[in-house]
């Protein structure tokens, strides 16, 4: 089995999936591209990580990907670590939503 550990997907649908506001200047990497890219390549599977420079803690469309495609992404989120519900929006996260990881960004 081929794993990919580190990928990022930015959505085309920036109604949906709104970049933040210091976004940085990424082009979309749909899940739906990642999928061809990876039986292009050969790849198995694909480790998600949350693109935090596009859209910071808010894991939404992480999060649907990995729903909809479970045999092929695992996904690492990322939540505000240091606010005082930190560890229940990543239990959340893991228990609810299929996250495998947490992304820890420590310029948050």
């Amino acid at each position: 089995m081929i794993i990919d550990a580190q990928t990022h997907v930015v959505s085309d649908d920036t109604a949906r999936f709104p970049k933040r506001e210091d976004a940085y200047t990424w082009p979309a990497t749909t899940a739906a591209a990642v999928l061809a890219e990876m039986d292009r390549a050969g790849i198995d599977r694909s480790f998600l990580q949350q693109a935090y420079g596009v859209y910071g803690n808010d894991n939404r469309y992480l999060l649907e990907a990995v729903k909809a495609h479970p045999d092929r992404f695992a996904g690492a989120c990322c939540v505000e670590q240091i606010a005082p519900d930190g560890p229940d929006v990543l239990s959340d996260l893991v228990e609810n939503h299929g996250m495998s990881a947490l992304r820890l960004v420590w310029n948050q």
